[in-house]
C-alpha cells in the first residue's frame, strides 16, 4: 500500500484508540503458546502498554521470554493490527499510575462492568508492561475488490 510513514503512524494510533483490546501471545518455558486478551494503551511512539498481575501465567511467560506478538481486530471494518516486539516492566511509579488510569478509563468506556479483568484476579501485585514494537502491520480486508498481499498490509516503521 502506498502511504507515507507519518500517515501510517496516524492510522495505527487512530486504530488503537478505537480498538484498545488485543490478544497478547507469549510462550511458556517449554515453548508452549499462550494467548490472553489485554487492554492496550499506546504512546506517541506507538509503544504499547498493558497490565497483568505477578502470579499469572502471562507474567511468568514474559519474565522468561521478552519476545511477544499482539493482535488487535475490528470486526466491522475487518481491520487487524499485528505487532511483534519485546516487553519490559515499567518501573516509574508515576508512569505506571498513568497507564493504570488509562486502562481503567478504557474499561469504563467499553465494558459492561467498567473494571479491567485483572482487577478480578487474586494473583499478586499489578505489573505494567511496555511493548516496544519491532514491527507493526495494519491490514484492511474490507476493500471493495480483493487486493494483492502488498495492497492489504500497511507496514509501520517503529
Amino acid at each position: 500500500m502506498t502511504i507515507n510513514i507519518s500517515q501510517s503512524r496516524q492510522h495505527v494510533a487512530a486504530f488503537l484508540q478505537a480498538n484498545p483490546v488485543g490478544v497478547l501471545a507469549t510462550t511458556t518455558l517449554t515453548n508452549k503458546p499462550h494467548a490472553a486478551a489485554v487492554y492496550i494503551v499506546a504512546d506517541d511512539l506507538l509503544n504499547l502498554y498493558f497490565i497483568t498481575k505477578q502470579d499469572t501465567q502471562k507474567n511468568r511467560n514474559l519474565s522468561a521470554n521478552h519476545q511477544v506478538a499482539l493482535a488487535a481486530y475490528n470486526a466491522d471494518s475487518q481491520t487487524t493490527l499485528q505487532t511483534e516486539g519485546t516487553v519490559e516492566i515499567v518501573t516509574d511509579a508515576e508512569h505506571r499510575n498513568q497507564i493504570f488510569a488509562d486502562i481503567s478509563n478504557i474499561a469504563l468506556r467499553i465494558s459492561k462492568s467498567g473494571v479491567p479483568p485483572t482487577a478480578r484476579l487474586i494473583a499478586g501485585a499489578y505489573i505494567v508492561y511496555k511493548l516496544t514494537p519491532s514491527s507493526m502491520r495494519l491490514a484492511s480486508f474490507s476493500q471493495p475488490q480483493p487486493g494483492a498481499y502488498d495492497q492489504i498490509f500497511e507496514t509501520v516503521e517503529t
